[in-house]
């Protein structure tokens, strides 16, 4: 069975796995290569001939969206469980959708 952790973020009780699993992990990083796009390169090419495009922006919020799908189990608020939708996680306050990004992020990082 995973380990869940249970944090507080003002009213709300968020339960969350503490570590992703190889398939968790390369979901999320699959989200922010989909992004990248490198241009044909020919054999011979020179650095300076190949284009890269990151296109990033909107990638984090999109690996951001799938950490968090991945990761939280329940939110609770009081007796209410609410479930976890996109609209829920972007109608945040800032400072909490910030506090809960860095606690998702140290799942991520987590050996």
């Amino acid at each position: 069975m995973r380990e869940i952790k249970t944090i507080k973020l003002g009213e709300l009780e968020i339960d969350i796995i503490t570590a992703l699993t190889w398939g968790e992990a390369s979901e999320i990083q699959a989200v922010l290569y989909e992004a990248a796009q490198v241009g044909g390169i020919k054999p011979g090419a020179e650095a300076k001939d190949v284009e890269v495009n990151l296109g990033l922006g909107k990638s984090m919020i999109d690996a951001k969206y799938k950490m968090a799908e991945v990761c939280i189990k329940e939110i609770r608020q009081g007796d209410q469980k609410i479930p976890y939708t996109k609209d829920w996680l972007y109608g945040l306050e800032v400072d909490t959708g910030n506090e809960l990004m860095e606690e998702l992020d140290n799942v991520g990082k987590k050996k």
